[in-house]
């Protein structure tokens, strides 16, 4: 599956292929390990992955969860970006990035960041206030769901998932 996100202003963000997906009626999981690469197209380079990922996209949700795995860069449990909801295809998926994002640590710490950026972007593009109301709530809420660790921001059970994949090669199923 090709994914690409865009920032607000239609310019792309990041794209990438994915070998590894999972689909189900309520999100699209993208499986990697590390060294997978991807496109950051902000600085017009190629990057790998540094950790495994499992990265879920749910319809109609403003936001994205990425679970990560393996923690060769970082000590960062889940980053979860604020976002247009995904349009997903049979063969491609896209987002808009809205720049603020939650940042999950193995430790259960959570932090917001990116407001810097995401003012900056506000100005700049002129988001609508309808906009940036629906972020500003949807950011509101995260915080209790994300400690409810309920899905799509239940870690251990995607860890799980992660290791069946990397122990099989196989896709798990989703929870």
């Amino acid at each position: 599956m090709f994914v690409e996100s865009r920032k607000y202003d239609g310019s792309l963000r990041s794209s990438s292929k994915h070998a590894y997906v999972v689909r189900t009626s309520r999100s699209v999981d993208l499986f990697s390990s590390p060294g997978t690469p991807f496109f950051y197209h902000v600085s017009n380079e190629e990057r790998y992955n540094e950790n495994g990922l499992i990265e879920l996209y749910l319809p109609g949700k403003w936001f994205n969860v990425m679970h990560i795995f393996e923690h060769i860069s970082h000590q960062c449990a889940m980053y979860i970006n604020l976002a247009m909801p995904p349009e997903i295809e049979t063969d491609r998926l896209s987002w808009v990035d809205m720049d603020l994002d939650y940042r999950v640590d193995l430790d259960g710490s959570i932090e917001l960041v990116d407001e810097e950026e995401f003012q900056a972007h506000a100005e700049l593009w002129r988001y609508p206030d309808d906009l940036q109301q629906q972020i500003r709530a949807e950011a509101k809420k995260l915080p209790a769901l994300i400690e409810a660790g309920n899905f799509p921001f239940n870690y251990e059970t995607q860890q799980e998932r992660y290791r069946q994949w990397k122990a099989t090669g196989l896709l798990p199923p989703a929870d």
